[in-house]
């Protein structure tokens, strides 16, 4: 995330873009449609900020607020893996989570990591490629 550069103006920035993708990870992951709600629900019922202490959000941006920065913000994380040898062709899907899960393993080799995905992944040479992987960690 660090190395996806903020091209917002510093004076009008109220929300880090870490907060803004951990915030949206943490969204897609709970499967909640508000953010603020489900951290609000959450609060109430078990007293703790899940948010902060299982995602890293530091500060929640709005729900619309959330949505409009990553929206602003996606080509640049999708086109770290998109562009194939240096062309501007797109990639498929299969080759592009392979370079995904190859910067994240490079990136943090001491993550203990479970990959989840669907059918399209479960193919013998992407388990292949995997094993290789993760066959040093």
């Amino acid at each position: 995330m660090d190395l996806i550069p903020d091209t917002r103006r510093v004076a009008s920035v109220t929300y880090g873009l870490q907060d803004c993708y951990r915030g949206g990870f943490a969204m897609f992951y709970l499967q909640d449609p508000s953010l603020h709600e489900f951290q609000r629900r959450f609060q109430d019922h078990i007293q703790s900020n899940i948010l902060s202490t299982v995602f890293g959000v530091q500060a929640i941006p709005a729900d619309t607020q959330l949505r409009q920065i990553l929206d602003e913000h996606e080509h640049s994380l999708l086109g770290m893996f998109s562009e194939q040898d240096g062309s501007s062709r797109q990639d498929c899907g299969i080759t592009a989570g392979r370079r995904a899960i190859e910067w994240i393993r490079a990136e943090h080799p001491q993550l203990g990591m479970l990959i989840v995905a669907d059918s399209l992944y479960s193919t013998a040479p992407t388990i292949r490629h995997l094993s290789v992987l993760f066959s040093h960690a």
